[in-house]
């Protein structure tokens, strides 16, 4: 068995469809590991009705994605794992694309960009800042430090990751229950102990960007916890032994987690936490060494939340 896809799966009887739907159409040999994290509706069932030898249900108690992906981990079978959301679905060649790039190249990571893709059907693909290929020794050293800098995708979906890769970094990482950014958690430790990765400049995965508050891994709700797993991820990194950071670099992964948070709070009006961020030491000291535009360095640095509320209005008013 080369691959195992993991979905933890949660109160999603109307969009898990898609994505069994778009992953089923493979006839490649892989398990599809459904953990489904305490539904309180039909989920369940409804995978159960696709009868695909290749499908497999756990259930479990709620705990959240953090651990139901770890759980579906510690029974899969695979050489290698890719973790899907549960809203989400893919083109029709992926599992064969994945296979492929399994059998020519033995890195521990394969990491390619994914469409951006709103509900309407329309879409943009995303870009990552390297070129094509197997990078290892040399090659991967001088891509390291920018797979540690934040300036990465982290979404697990976008990354095929051999198994005891995976492992070894979930029996050293945090232990408690988060309620965001477990991907740049757990993506920043298998980035600094990984010795070879492929990256791939052609996207498959469709991330769906929803507009109502009902999908569970985008809500647009008060963005206070997701801000405090945010604290805790960066925490846990710099006191952790298993992949050493120094403060620059905490800094720089704190900055741009921070500036993704806060484009969320602005769009929503939340201007509380807009500006704690904005007046936050370690978000300053940040800001002063990011690569980002100068005007949009500009703006963060006057720390006026309405301002920059409102440069984001006139910003979606002319489309651009």
């Amino acid at each position: 068995m080369k691959l195992s896809i993991i979905v933890p799966v949660y109160n999603c009887k109307d969009k898990i469809v898609r994505l069994l739907s778009s992953v089923l159409s493979s006839d490649a040999e892989f398990e599809l590991i459904c953990v489904n994290d305490g539904s309180t509706d039909n989920t369940v069932s409804i995978i159960e009705s696709f009868h695909d030898r290749r499908l497999v249900v756990y259930s479990k108690e709620n705990q959240g994605t953090f651990k139901t992906w770890q759980y579906g981990l510690s029974k899969a079978s695979g050489d290698y794992v890719t973790i899907f959301d549960q809203d989400d679905y893919v083109d029709s060649d992926c599992i064969d694309v994945i296979f492929r790039l399994i059998e020519e190249n033995s890195a521990d990571v394969f990491f390619s960009p994914y469409y951006f893709e709103k509900e309407d059907g329309t879409k943009k693909p995303g870009r990552l800042p390297f070129k094509e290929g197997l990078y290892k020794d040399k090659e991967l050293e001088t891509i390291r430090p920018v797979l540690l800098s934040g300036r990465v995708p982290y979404a697990k979906f976008s990354k095929v990751i051999r198994k005891e890769v995976l492992q070894d970094q979930v029996m050293n990482t945090y232990s408690g229950t988060v309620t965001d950014f477990e991907d740049w958690l757990t993506m920043i430790q298998v980035f600094g102990r990984i010795s070879s990765i492929y990256i791939s400049n052609r996207a498959y995965y469709h991330y769906i960007l929803y507009s109502n508050t009902n999908s569970v891994s985008k809500s647009t709700r008060s963005y206070r916890k997701n801000f405090n797993s945010l604290l805790t991820m960066v925490n846990f990194l710099q006191e952790s032994t298993y992949v050493r950071l120094n403060s620059e670099k905490i800094d720089m992964i704190y900055f741009y987690a921070c500036r993704i948070l806060l484009n969320k709070c602005i769009k929503i009006k939340e201007f509380s936490l807009a500006r704690q961020i904005l007046h936050d030491e370690r978000f300053e000291r940040g800001l002063k060494k990011a690569n980002i535009p100068k005007y949009e360095k500009l703006l963060l640095s006057m720390k006026k939340a309405n301002i920059y509320y409102c440069c984001y209005l006139l910003k979606k008013m002319l489309g651009n």
